[in-house]
């Protein structure tokens, strides 16, 4: 099934005030991206709806996702940097994100590092969102023979409701 919307080795891109929803997979995938800024979006798509991510940022630089809902049947807001050897050879990391203000009304996280993350994460500021029934609140995820360092992330001022499971999960 296809993305929904994808940029790949683009510069400068701006969404702002529109909506995404009903995706056949992820919605928004801007891979390998530099100066992205995510703002006042909305991204839906069903509870039940497999591979149905709201935004998959990939071995992207310099991004800001602010003021943004998303009620997706995946993962909600999402960092990772390739899989498996195909990331490793790529080897570019997802690096200097800011999420900030975002609202997620469900998900399988709210905010997600992972799975695909070889090529590492590293320098995130998340902060002052919320989370709402998402299965998991902060979800840092990977799999044997994926590697990838995953450093310098911040987290502060997140407010949880209703989640089912852990507020915060690592499975490795």
């Amino acid at each position: 099934r296809p993305v929904l919307v994808s940029f790949i080795s683009c510069k400068n891109i701006l969404l702002d005030g529109v909506t995404f929803q009903n995706s056949p997979a992820w919605n928004i995938h801007p891979l390998m991206c530099e100066n992205v800024i995510i703002a006042n979006i909305t991204v839906r798509n069903p509870w039940y709806s497999q591979n149905g991510d709201g935004l998959d940022l990939e071995s992207c630089k310099n991004a800001i996702v602010y003021n943004s809902s998303f009620d997706v049947g995946d993962d909600a807001i999402c960092v990772k940097s390739g899989k498996n050897e195909d990331g490793r050879r790529r080897g570019i990391p997802c690096e200097n994100i800011i999420v900030s203000k975002c609202v997620v009304y469900h998900g399988h996280g709210g905010f997600v590092v992972g799975s695909e993350m070889s090529g590492g994460v590293k320098n995130v500021s998340v902060n002052n969102c919320l989370f709402m029934g998402t299965d998991v609140g902060l979800r840092f995820k990977s799999t044997r023979g994926r590697g990838g360092v995953v450093e310098n992330i911040y987290i502060s001022d997140i407010n949880m409701i209703d989640i089912p499971t852990d507020p915060l999960l690592f499975d490795l």
